[in-house]
């Protein structure tokens, strides 16, 4: 896999972590504090559950973590989809109030706790929906393509950024068109935001009527 390829699947990667920690907190397993670093807006996460159960190895956390929330790692139900059902997943029955931790050990804990804190917000992030296969294939042969053509590519970013650019795709490959178009629509792939993509089918479709 080439330098371009790897950059543009971890590009995916980390969407598909910020995904799962963006649901994780709208289905209540992570807090949310909005902070300013350096004149950037960031969000900052922190467990809502009982970090005291990780182990520290990262498998079998990951394990224990989609056995017990993975629900909450998805996007939240509709309100037309919503079951009420009585009582709490069994790792809500004891939270520690501090967002996981135990209280009582002051500065001396500080550290630790905020590194337990971290590695449980990564574990979130990565107990998530990897990204598709299809979108992984299709950055590798946009990869390609990019690398055997002509453009520059900071000139295809630059372009790509632009307001409302019109980008022409074209692969002797089935199915290539509409894997390009899901993979342009994810969201923070394209820089600048989401793009709409049309396929050839589609194309031909209006053309014709």
């Amino acid at each position: 896999m080439s330098k371009l390829s790897r950059l543009l699947v971890r590009r995916l990667e980390r969407i598909a972590r910020r995904e799962a920690q963006r649901n994780a907190h709208r289905n209540g397993l992570l807090q949310v504090k909005i902070v300013e670093i350096g004149g950037h807006v960031m969000r900052r996460y922190a467990p809502a559950f009982d970090t005291s159960r990780l182990s520290g190895d990262r498998d079998q956390d990951l394990a224990w973590l989609r056995r017990n929330f993975g629900g909450y790692l998805l996007p939240p139900p509709q309100p037309s989809d919503i079951v009420v059902t009585e009582g709490r997943p069994p790792a809500f029955l004891a939270p520690f109030p501090s967002g996981g931790t135990q209280a009582g050990g002051g500065e001396r804990n500080s550290a630790s706790d905020h590194a337990r804190r971290a590695y449980a917000v990564s574990l979130v992030g990565r107990a998530g929906r990897p990204p598709f296969v299809s979108n992984i294939v299709a950055v590798i042969v946009l990869a390609r393509a990019i690398e055997n053509g002509r453009m520059p590519f900071d000139k295809i970013v630059r372009a790509a950024a632009m307001s409302a650019p019109v980008v022409s795709l074209h692969a002797p490959i089935a199915g290539f068109e509409q894997a390009m178009r899901r993979l342009i629509e994810v969201s923070g792939f394209i820089p600048g935001g989401a793009l709409t993509g049309i396929d050839g089918a589609m194309s031909m479709t209006t053309q014709a009527s």
